[in-house]
């Protein structure tokens, strides 16, 4: 039978991130999650899967975390914990105390950030399901790390969103995200600046919502969460608009800041009436998921 020490990486401590001293900008933040990821947070992100494959997982893991840099796509192991990992959320019980919350948006963030670099490794140059909801909770994640985390997380949207696909949901939501991380990070944020990334959020989410080769969803399409099928995350989204606005009064002034609570508000209104009409809707008969891809909806 194999005991919890069994369990533990046995050699994991000897091999540490490589830092490197040039390291490309993309890769930054993912160096920086290795490199506070210890090896109980590993064991825990190997166990996603039900501890299914659990040693390959971790075999997997200690490697990545000792060589951040991703050049390929990710195999199953450890693509498929990660992807589970994903889905932590953090508000549950089990992560009450602030340290172990903070411990939980690492692992989150560290499992998000390398689903991020392996779409962009992937044929078609994104994920198969799109990076919305990857989106959304690495964001949610990073905040919680600190303001280094957040700059450098800022960095690697500035990288990524040149590189997506033309045929693409997903610009606006890191033009998105993008706005909100600059108004978090820079102190006094230059007006002429942030009207500009509102601007450019405006017009990528209006070339998504007229092109022909969009497949939006049935009836009435809401501004920019109205895009996806895929809504895991859009009390996340939520968030971040209200939180949006917020920075907007307290960091700007005039046009600057009528503009951000202008698109803060087209979200936050949305999300605030999906989340009434999910209270009054009655409950999924099933909250259980498969290995594959049946996950359950989250609770908004």
């Amino acid at each position: 039978m194999e005991t919890n020490a069994m369990r533990q990486p046995r050699d994991s401590r000897l091999i540490k991130p490589t830092q490197r001293a040039h390291t490309p900008p993309q890769f930054l933040l993912m160096e920086h999650l290795a490199s506070r990821v210890d090896d109980e947070m590993l064991c825990h992100i190997a166990e996603a899967d039900y501890g299914l494959d659990y040693r390959e997982h971790l075999d997997a893991l200690i490697r990545l975390r000792a060589a951040p840099a991703l050049q390929d796509p990710l195999d199953w192991h450890p693509k498929e914990v990660f992807e589970l990992t994903r889905w932590e959320e953090l508000g549950d019980t089990v992560w009450q105390s602030r340290a172990a919350r903070t411990r939980g948006h690492l692992m989150r963030a560290f499992s998000c950030m390398a689903l991020m670099l392996s779409a962009d490794r992937e044929e078609g140059g994104t994920a198969e399901h799109g990076e919305v909801e990857t989106l959304g909770r690495l964001v949610d994640s990073v905040m919680q790390l600190g303001a280094d985390a957040e700059r450098l997380l800022l960095t690697f949207l500035d990288w990524r969103v040149r590189r997506l696909p033309s045929e693409n949901v997903e610009p606006p939501f890191f033009h998105f995200a993008r706005l909100l991380l600059v108004l978090r990070t820079a102190p006094s944020p230059d007006p002429e600046v942030v009207v500009d990334q509102v601007r450019e959020l405006l017009f990528t989410e209006y070339l998504v919502r007229t092109s022909s080769w969009a497949v939006l969803p049935p009836g009435d399409t809401p501004w920019l969460l109205g895009l996806t099928f895929f809504d895991q995350s859009h009390h996340a989204w939520q968030a971040f608009a209200h939180e949006l606005a917020e920075l907007a009064e307290q960091k700007l002034s005039g046009q600057a800041r009528e503009e951000v609570r202008h698109v803060a508000l087209r979200v936050g209104t949305y999300a605030d009436e999906a989340t009434d009409r999910s209270r009054r809707e009655p409950a999924p008969r099933t909250t259980t998921f498969s290995k594959a891809t049946a996950l359950p909806r989250a609770t908004r």
